[in-house]
């Protein structure tokens, strides 16, 4: 297990590098590369669920907030796919849709309001 020390609190930059990639590299790829909600790493690490109405958008401006503060070039193909799925949460309403369950998403059409994703 990591220990405190071992964490990194001195290359701000680095940390950002990093937050950017793993939001660039969390896209389920049989699920149309909508972005993963959710993410576990103890005890066993998984991704888990597709989040097409909250979590590309949240996604894609951290990732280009960070990218223009400290110069970092982000992959288009990472622009486009978050896009994609924000896209996708408005296909159907002006307000962004989810599915209903993880169980029912893959292929699903969005249906479902949560307040939580405008």
């Amino acid at each position: 297990m990591t220990k405190l020390r071992e964490v990194n609190t001195t290359d701000l930059v680095g940390a950002i590098f990093l937050g950017i990639h793993t939001m660039c590299n969390s896209f389920n790829a049989d699920d149309a590369d909508i972005p993963f909600g959710g993410a576990q790493v103890l005890p066993d690490g998984r991704f888990s669920s597709s989040s097409e109405s909250h979590l590309p958008g949240r996604h894609l401006n951290a990732v280009l907030n960070a990218s223009d503060a400290v110069g970092i070039e982000v992959d288009e193909d990472c622009i486009q796919k978050h896009l994609k799925a924000a896209f996708f949460s408005y296909s159907q309403a002006t307000l962004p849709l989810q599915r209903i369950s993880e169980h029912e998403q893959i292929n699903n059409k969005p249906i479902l309001l949560q307040e939580h994703d405008i």
